[in-house]
């Protein structure tokens, strides 16, 4: 293989050679710009089309991660301008040249964080099959997901929504020229990024866009969107008086990306059941250009979204995940000690309900039993948290598809537990069991990949996985 370039429709690209897990050559372009960069006044604003350039763009480099703080590492990185995508291939067309399937991934990272980056995304696996693979960048936290009322501001939310359906747009415009086939498209992604995935398959905007979807741990988006508004969180993290979003904004607007970040920060954000989160997707008020106007349950229950098959599913210990995200285990370790901190917000009734109650103790019975929540039966902690945070939406999402669409739905579940379970390492968990993303070791490599065994159970798993 030589050093590839391709002309898409804003240019030429120059790509790299690289080799896949079984030491086969393939293509790579990074850092394509799908989108003008969302910065000064289009900041807070729906994406647009890319600008088109002269002579060849080196396409050999991640582009710039959206910039966020990341907790693991307790930094801020990246960059505002960040609005890129990585194409990924066995072959290049020419003349009677089959196109092939199109995989296209969403990132997870709760919709604060994260990146389509090859250092976490690598590629070598998935193209061991004859598929090109498309990793994106959409923006998080306030820049992606800031949402006010008045409509006059043309900030409604979604813009980091909006950013994967630009960047799908591109995807059905420019992968033919990468021997992809805008045909046949399969989205898929983890956690928020399934979320995501069932956004875009509720959202008329992406009718047509995409014929299969996939989505791994984390099918919330049923009562994920329930129109958590800025501006009260806005206010208080703020500490100044002001309650008009216009002047909300103005403030916003004017502050460097960095301080906009540190802003974010204040705000609360609790990964528990009962916590209304402000960071995430909204219910937008009705125009041409809103990617959500109604409850997704709502549309669910309508059948009125893109009926595609579907595979769906969770791991065997989804609530590891807490151990990193949630406030309580700092504070008290696994042992729990409000019962209906794990009801979901959206069963809507007051707290001192005494229905509330009678169902915080329901759950605390059929998890503990007789036991009290301790690090000793901590494994029950992590049940009790995967159940209400994922595995439960999951099922009412399948339940609902079933009543209202004939497509074909595969429900998993992930339990195998070796040294490429990915989020494990990352956090030193040793209890058993399968964590919240761990099956991302599976399908992608990335830098805490071991050197995986020939005939491993590694090896064995991930070729299925990747099969799959």
């Amino acid at each position: 293989m030589t050093s590839p370039i391709v002309a898409i429709k804003n240019g030429k690209l120059q790509g790299k050679v690289a080799k896949n897990y079984d030491g086969k050559e393939f293509y790579c372009f990074q850092g394509i710009p799908y989108a003008k960069p969302p910065i000064g006044a289009l900041r807070f604003k729906a994406p647009l089309p890319p600008d088109s350039w002269k002579g060849t763009k080196d396409a050999t480099k991640n582009g710039n991660d959206c910039i966020s703080y990341n907790p693991i590492l307790k930094m801020t990185s990246g960059s505002e301008d960040c609005l890129f995508l990585n194409v990924y291939t066995r072959e290049l067309p020419h003349k009677n040249k089959i196109r092939k399937p199109v995989m296209f991934w969403i990132h997870g990272g709760g919709f604060t964080m994260g990146s389509g980056s090859s250092l976490v995304y690598g590629p070598e696996f998935l193209l061991t099959k004859d598929i090109v693979l498309v990793t994106i960048n959409y923006r998080t936290g306030l820049l992606g997901f800031l949402n006010f009322e008045d409509t006059s501001l043309e900030v409604p939310g979604n813009m980091g929504l909006k950013d994967q359906l630009l960047a799908l747009k591109w995807v059905n415009e420019n992968i033919c020229y990468f021997n992809g086939d805008s045909n046949n498209i399969t989205i898929f992604g983890v956690s928020s990024g399934a979320a995501s995935v069932h956004y875009l398959l509720l959202s008329p905007l992406a009718r047509g866009l995409f014929h299969k979807c996939i989505m791994q741990s984390g099918c919330i988006s049923a009562w994920w969107a329930k129109g958590h508004r800025s501006l009260p969180y806005l206010t208080n993290a703020l500490e100044i008086d002001v309650t008009s979003e216009k002047d909300v904004l103005k403030i916003l607007q004017d502050m460097s990306v960095t301080d906009l970040i540190n802003l974010q920060k204040k705000i609360s954000d609790n990964f528990e059941p009962s916590f209304k989160r402000c960071i995430g997707p909204v219910v937008e008020n009705k125009s041409s250009n809103s990617f959500l106007t109604e409850d997704p349950i709502t549309i669910l229950k309508s059948g009125n979204y893109n009926k595609v098959p579907i595979v769906i599913g969770f791991t065997s210990r989804e609530g590891m995940i807490c151990d990193f995200y949630c406030t309580e285990i700092k504070e008290h370790g696994h042992a729990i000690k409000n019962f209906i901190s794990k009801i979901p917000y959206n069963i809507t009734a007051p707290t001192e309900n005494e229905f509330i109650k009678i169902m915080a103790d329901k759950i605390k019975k059929f998890y503990y039993g007789d036991q009290k929540p301790s690090e000793d039966n901590k494994n029950q902690y992590y049940l009790l948290q995967g159940d209400a945070s994922f595995v439960w939406p999951t099922f009412v999402t399948v339940r609902q598809h079933i009543l209202t669409s004939n497509t074909p739905i595969y429900v998993y579940k992930v339990s195998v537990d070796s040294t490429l379970n990915f989020i494990k390492k990352m956090f030193k968990i040793n209890s058993p069991g399968v964590s919240h993303g761990d099956e991302l070791g599976y399908l992608f490599k990335n830098a805490l990949t071991p050197e995986i065994i020939p005939n491993s159970v590694e090896e064995k798993i991930m070729k299925t996985c990747v099969t799959l």
